[in-house]
């Protein structure tokens, strides 16, 4: 899920784009989290109709004292996705 994405989508906008079912792209975004690579961002909790962002996490620089796990409110200094 690398090189396109530069910014913040929904699971259903990743599924288009890489031409895979919206419910393989958020399975996948789920493990991805697991293991640190990208955050939810908090603010766009999902619920009825509104679909959940999701931004790569950037390891090359301090996530403002983000744990792994959690989320943070999307800003300037987002990663980019």
């Amino acid at each position: 899920m690398s090189g396109s994405i530069r910014t913040p989508k929904t699971a259903r906008q990743l599924a288009e784009e890489l031409e895979v079912t919206p419910a393989s792209a958020k399975k996948t975004l789920q493990r991805l989290e697991k293991r640190d690579n990208v955050i939810r961002l908090s603010g766009t909790d999902g619920g009825r109709g509104n679909e959940q962002l999701w931004a790569r996490t950037d390891r090359k620089r301090d996530m403002d004292g983000a744990q792994p796990g959690h989320t943070r409110e999307p800003g300037e200094d987002d990663p980019p996705f």
